[in-house]
């Protein structure tokens, strides 16, 4: 059986919800050199999932993206993959890191 993944086509990018006022009220007028953020997130059958963004306050340049792993909905840094968030990359990087992700052993849950 040939396992479908989840790639970089799969994500649907939205801006940042009130990104923009925060830069207004920081002072940052309208004429300045900034991108909005965008951000896109998906979740793994394994109870993984990926947060990709670009703009604004990323570690990123034009065209770039950056991916952070997470684990049942929270920021996850301690995967064979990441400790950290993953900055500057091109969309087929995150479709290999996405791949990697999602061929993760099935996450457990943390007992609180």
């Amino acid at each position: 059986m040939i396992k479908k993944y989840k790639t970089f086509k799969d994500l649907k990018f939205k801006e940042k919800d009130g990104f923009t006022d925060i830069l207004l009220s920081a002072g940052f007028g309208s004429g300045c050199n900034y991108t909005i953020p965008r951000i896109a997130q998906l979740s793994f059958k394994n109870g993984y999932g990926v947060s990709v963004i670009d703009g604004a306050g990323s570690y990123t340049n034009q065209g770039e993206f950056e991916l952070a792993v997470f684990k049942h909905g929270h920021l996850c840094y301690d995967t064979p993959i990441t400790d950290d968030v993953l900055g500057h990359l091109l969309p087929l990087q995150i479709t290999k890191i996405m791949k990697e992700v999602q061929d993760l052993p099935k996450a457990k849950k943390v007992k609180k």
